[in-house]
């Protein structure tokens, strides 16, 4: 999908070296694709400042009174067990 055409100016040896890696006449598709990698990452990194301090060990007193290493334990069961549950119920006529 084309967008609007934007005209954007990079030094001569930065072209040269997208063109290397690009393949000459690719540079546009190529610093779209990095522009838009970058974009993605910029906007997980405000998601995660933004929820900063949202965890909060009171709202989770089942966690620390067992400890992280056995929650994540726990979890892990409780979600293997529902998934064998799910493959059971499925194999049934």
């Amino acid at each position: 999908m084309r967008g609007p055409r934007s005209i954007i100016e990079i030094p001569r040896q930065l072209a040269c070296q997208v063109d290397a890696i690009a393949g000459e006449g690719n540079r546009s598709k190529f610093v779209a694709d990095i522009v838009g990698q970058e974009l993605r990452r910029r906007r997980q990194l405000d998601a995660l400042r933004a929820s900063r301090g949202i965890w909060k060990d009171k709202d989770h007193p089942d966690l620390a009174a067992m400890g992280e290493d056995e929650w994540v334990r726990r979890q892990r069961r409780e979600g293997e067990a529902r998934f064998k549950r799910l493959l059971r119920s499925r194999r049934k006529p």
